[in-house]
């Protein structure tokens, strides 16, 4: 239960990463769970899947690459992508396995246009 300071706190606008407790509470699982040899990783707290997901792009994709995507996908998934002028490539979903399917994959990735840099 939350109360008190806690809660006074944890109801206040805060840093854009998020609240400095939780934030220090899920680097140290995050650590215990994988330690993470080498330079110090950030961990960032985000009020929402499509900020999560625009800070995840926004990191990995730079202009111009291609991103294979998943179909069916998170609608605001394709906004994002097409807003940072990369070049999206569905793949179909497998029901069973979950995740792209590995035959339209490999198909996808073997029927890549030369012209074009391959996905990341």
């Amino acid at each position: 239960k939350i109360e008190g300071n806690a809660m006074a706190a944890a109801l206040q606008y805060n840093r854009t990463i998020g609240q400095a407790g939780i934030l220090n509470f899920w680097s140290q699982v995050l650590e215990e769970m994988q330690p993470h040899p080498g330079p110090e990783r950030q961990t960032i707290v985000t009020t929402g899947a499509e900020f999560g997901s625009y800070l995840t792009l926004n990191a990995l994709i730079d202009e111009g690459d291609s991103v294979l995507i998943a179909n069916p996908v998170y609608p605001p998934m394709l906004l994002k992508s097409g807003a940072m002028n990369a070049n999206v490539v569905s793949v179909l979903e497998d029901p069973v396995v979950g995740g792209l399917c590995p035959r339209q994959l490999r198909a996808t990735l073997e029927n890549w246009p030369v012209s074009r840099r391959k996905p990341k």
